[in-house]
């Protein structure tokens, strides 16, 4: 779909968006949690300029509430001083939407950058967000628009989209078992990432070739058999998982708490063998559910990979992430004895806000996969298939 204010000859660059992206609508106070709280607020210099010059008392406590030297909301309690016992915006209410500021404006919406291409997402950390991009049975499609622009997509970056198609379409093939889907996505960029240190887009591209052959699909179900069948290990190195996560900033009021109740069940091998059987059955027949979240983080971290050249992190992140949220998940079916989909949704917004809504644990759990041999691929199988 070409943008109508292109003209011709004119230089464009590509816009890509989720087709679930255009019908999110914030729920207000109907929303389980606040977007106003957890986390600092940052305010834009128009908008600090604008509240800098409002008068009387609704100035002074605008003032009284902005924090000068970072430029964001002095919270209390956790919490933006203006959200309202409804959970609503006060200065909403009183200067109206455009006088918000960018971060409240934008929020859960959120852009990437790559050479010529604009990749715009929802963040999963949004309760909202989180029901749209989790509960489509049908795959998302990816919508793309032109816009004025330089278009300077290098050869790698086309092949980092190339890569990432393909592992959307296992994600989304629902003949292939849910862990087999995941795995052969992490095996792509496990093999690339020997022919990229090489650089050797080639390879890199013949690899990607075969990795979706017919072929390389029978050769994964007979390589991935020795992994099923390992649920004490899963259960082992699942805790040992949610002990390194422990170390992380705590951005959510929600984390710690959600993070000991998943040790604690994780720790707790009768409970864990209790459970462990239906949550596999319950994950089987909700896989576009569970395809959805991989896919989710695919989307919003893989094509970084242009940048850092870590195609392998990028993917182990996107695994490591969604068995997180399947632990914590796992851990409520044990407490409930049931897990319906908004306790799945309510686990990952609190998974994302903690690990997305953080440069420091972005980074640091980025180093801890690339370095640690808790997360090889061989126990990253393990908690897929067993």
């Amino acid at each position: 779909m070409c943008a109508a204010w292109i003209r011709e000859g004119e230089l464009k660059m590509n816009v890509v968006y989720p087709d679930y992206y255009r019908d999110f609508r914030c729920i207000a106070g109907e929303c389980p949690d606040t977007c106003c709280g957890g986390w600092k607020i940052s305010i834009d210099d128009r908008t600090w300029k604008t509240y800098r010059r409002q008068k009387g008392d609704w100035g002074r406590k605008l003032r009284r509430s902005m924090d000068r030297e970072n430029r964001s909301f002095l919270l209390e309690g956790g919490f933006c001083p203006f959200l309202d016992e409804e959970k609503l915006c006060g200065i909403q209410k009183r200067m109206g939407e455009k006088n918000l500021c960018r971060t409240c404006r934008d929020y859960p919406r959120h852009m990437e950058v790559y050479d010529g291409l604009k990749e715009v997402s929802l963040s999963l950390s949004c309760p909202e967000a989180a029901r749209l991009i989790l509960k489509r049975e049908k795959p998302p499609a990816l919508i793309k628009k032109e816009i004025p622009g330089e278009e300077r997509t290098g050869k790698l970056l086309e092949l980092l989209l190339e890569a990432r198609g393909e592992m959307f379409g296992l994600l989304d093939d629902r003949s292939l078992p849910y862990g087999l889907g995941c795995g052969m996505a992490l095996a792509i960029a496990h093999d690339m990432q020997s022919r990229l240190d090489r650089e050797s887009l080639g390879e890199a591209r013949r690899l990607l070739r075969y990795a979706v052959s017919e072929k390389a699909r029978q050769e994964a179900e007979k390589k991935t058999a020795v992994f099923y069948g390992r649920p004490e290990e899963r259960r082992q190195y699942m805790a040992a998982w949610m002990e390194v996560l422990g170390g992380l900033e705590t951005i959510s009021a929600s984390w710690p708490e959600r993070r000991v109740h998943c040790l604690s069940f994780l720790q707790d091998r009768s409970a864990y063998e209790k459970t462990h059987e239906k949550f596999l059955e319950y994950r089987e027949k909700n896989r576009y559910v569970f395809a959805n979240l991989m896919i989710y983080f695919l989307y919003v971290y893989f094509l970084g990979a242009v940048y850092d050249g870590n195609v392998y992190g990028k993917a182990k992140f996107a695994a490591v992430s969604c068995l997180a949220v399947q632990a914590m998940s796992e851990a409520v079916l044990a407490e409930k004895g049931e897990l319906s989909e908004d306790d799945l949704i309510e686990a990952a917004y609190i998974y994302s806000r903690e690990m997305e809504h953080s440069d420091n644990n972005l980074e640091g759990v980025e180093e801890i996969l690339m370095k640690s041999g808790l997360f090889s691929m061989e126990k990253i199988f393990v908690c897929l298939f067993s």
